[in-house]
């Protein structure tokens, strides 16, 4: 009954920060703060429940929590009235509204009371309940030193391809939208060739604005109008309303404004009415807009352009080289190894994403021993060029712990495309109960070490780091482009 009522408060709160920010702006932080100590809390309950419910130093500590979650529902309840009622007065009612303020201002408090609170309570009783391990073996001797993820700069075998490509968007002026089609199966590198030409410093001086859309199977003309109309505006909540004629007239409005050339990329296509309605955004003006597009459906690519860009595979040995770079770092290919590695490369068919799922099993593995078996198990899987990826994750995810199972499986359920900041789904994690607490880090470390696992393991996909070098958005290997 407890974990339920936990349950439960973690939803209203994660709706709240999601669906309702307008409602609590200006206590945001607080409901934030409250939300990760709640999430905390959640953990330590799933964790333990299981060895101490019969207890009665346990049952005491089910009664205040059932106190702490009815005390927050409460908060909660009353704010959103507050606020609701604040929200439905005219402009002017809402300007004169002090005591709107003031309770805020008491709400504020109470939340961070409430969050203090249950900050004690689990502390106070996370000695007492902590099971120890059976085995006290320390964590990094399972761990094996690792060199980070590959940069854009790093990826093998695209050079040519990218300055191709680049070459067909900068040249030629014309008074329609020039469209490039890159076609090619899936795992082929679309999206990363994509990603690495707008990443390139040079299309920046080239292109005013580059957009990126993220469409996929289950596409909505309005979200993706809203996406492209996002980069143009802070305040997209005005337009939701708008229908999508509307909308593109916004969008070329801001365009003409703006009067730089503007880059469209269309990650994932498969209809063209994608490629038709974006077409209807950019205005007449002779600017050299581009429309890039990555698809698997060549009579689509034909369609928009009948001089796609056909994404060639790997050539053996860049395909070598990948699997090198992935599996080792920028550190030495041992020497009994290179003839095996070879050969577990050519069994990937020129495909990137084969290889370096296959390198990511390999990540870590020294033996000899250990190498022949994993060529034994594609060789005898992978009889040739067209095979299903699932094979590729089922291999990587069956050497994965328990816990990163669950985590990895967790990713599955964002829809395709769908890229995540890393902090939102390390909460996310927490929140479900698949990070089990450990006496020597914090829930938000381990989760961050099961994400830079995952990372490595190339299961996980890296877009960008902050300045620190610590992660910050993600995508899952799940999702096949």
């Amino acid at each position: 009954m407890t974990d339920a009522g936990v349950n439960f408060l973690v939803g209203n709160l994660l709706d709240l920060l999601s669906g309702n920010i307008d409602l609590i702006r200006g206590v945001d932080d607080e409901f934030k703060n409250l939300l990760e100590e709640v999430q905390r809390l959640k953990a330590f309950l799933d964790d333990d429940a299981k060895f101490h419910s019969e207890s009665s130093l346990w049952d005491q500590l089910v009664k205040e929590i059932q106190k702490m979650v009815h005390k927050s529902e409460d908060v909660i309840d009353k704010f959103l009235i507050q606020s609701k009622l604040h929200r439905d007065k005219n402009k002017v009612e809402r300007f004169f509204d002090v005591g709107h303020m003031a309770v805020v201002r008491d709400l504020a408090a109470e939340i961070k009371d409430i969050h203090e609170k249950v900050k004690k309570l689990r502390q106070d009783h996370t000695d007492s309940f902590s099971p120890k391990p059976l085995l006290d073996i320390p964590e990094k001797a399972h761990q094996v030193t690792q060199k980070g993820p590959l940069e854009d700069d790093e990826v093998v075998g695209f050079d040519e391809e990218a300055n191709e490509v680049m070459k067909r968007l900068v040249e030629g002026v014309s008074e329609s939208v020039d469209i490039i089609p890159v076609v090619g199966m899936a795992g082929l590198g679309k999206t990363t060739l994509a990603r690495k030409i707008c990443n390139d410093s040079k299309l920046s001086f080239e292109f005013f604005r580059i957009i990126w859309v993220n469409v996929g199977l289950e596409y909505k003309i309005k979200d993706i109008y809203l996406t492209i109309l996002n980069f143009f505006t802070k305040h997209i909540e005005d337009h939701f309303n708008e229908d999508v004629d509307a909308l593109a007239k916004t969008i070329c409005g801001f365009m003409s404004e703006e009067g730089g050339r503007c880059l469209i990329v269309l990650d994932d296509v498969w209809v063209a009415e994608v490629v038709d309605a974006v077409k209807k955004v950019f205005p007449r003006n002779k600017k050299g807009h581009r429309i890039m597009l990555t698809t698997r459906d060549g009579y689509l690519a034909t369609y928009t352009n009948p001089d796609p860009h056909n994404l060639k595979r790997l050539t053996p040995s860049n395909s070598f080289e990948l699997l090198e770079k992935r599996a080792f770092g920028n550190g030495n290919f041992p020497v009994e190894l290179v003839e095996l590695g070879k050969n577990i490369a050519q069994r990937c068919w020129g495909v990137p994403l084969a290889t370096v799922l296959i390198a990511g099993l390999l990540r870590g593995l020294r033996n000899k021993s250990d190498w022949v078996r994993v060529e034994s198990n594609v060789s005898q899987r992978l009889h040739n060029k067209d095979y299903d990826f699932a094979l590729f994750i089922e291999m990587s995810y069956d050497r994965l712990p328990q816990e990163m199972q669950r985590c990895f499986l967790y990713c599955g359920i964002f829809p395709r495309g769908f890229d995540i900041p890393a902090w939102k789904l390390i909460r996310l994690w927490i929140a479900e109960g698949l990070i089990k607490p450990q006496q020597s880090s914090t829930l938000e470390e381990i989760a961050e070490r099961h994400l830079n696992d995952l990372v490595h393991r190339n299961l996980v996909i890296l877009l960008q780091k902050r300045s620190d070098g610590s992660n910050k958005d993600m995508s899952s290997s799940r999702h096949v482009t």
